[in-house]
């Protein structure tokens, strides 16, 4: 018999399930109890789920590694708080990544959408143009 599971366990379970691509992982005594005891440790969902992402950052926890085994459990992650503290790192590093890459992006976006007006920016910008008349012309 699973002991009760409450929507923050659920939440924390549902983002593992997703994230390592478990689709049919199921909730047992084993999981309730890690994620519990972690709640109870103090860490917020969004700390726990933080380390999920730094574990799925991992290359190493990936499977590239010697062996091609992917080190991803739930058990694992939420092991102690020197696992979570260490995979919270490895999240927070890769979100700090992601953020640069959209960042970049968008200013990328910007810079092209800026270079290369719709055809309604053309069209009013013309128009704008045939209202100007410049004294001099260099």
């Amino acid at each position: 018999m699973i002991d009760p599971v409450t929507d923050e366990m659920l939440s924390v379970f549902n983002a593992w399930r997703e994230t390592m691509g478990h689709k049919r992982a199921r909730m047992d005594n084993a999981r309730s109890k890690i994620i519990r005891a972690r709640l109870g440790d103090g860490y917020s969902v969004e700390d726990l789920c933080l380390a999920i992402d730094g574990c799925a950052a991992s290359a190493f926890h990936m499977g590239e590694n010697d062996t091609g085994q992917r080190y991803d459990s739930l058990c694992l992650i939420l092991r102690d708080a020197d696992h979570v503290d260490k995979f919270v790192r490895a999240g927070e590093h890769a979100h700090r990544i992601v953020a640069e890459q959209i960042a970049k992006r968008e200013a990328l976006h910007a810079t092209e959408e800026a270079s290369l007006p719709t055809p309604e920016k053309a069209a009013a910008f013309r128009r704008m143009l045939g209202a100007v008349r410049l004294r001099k012309v260099a």
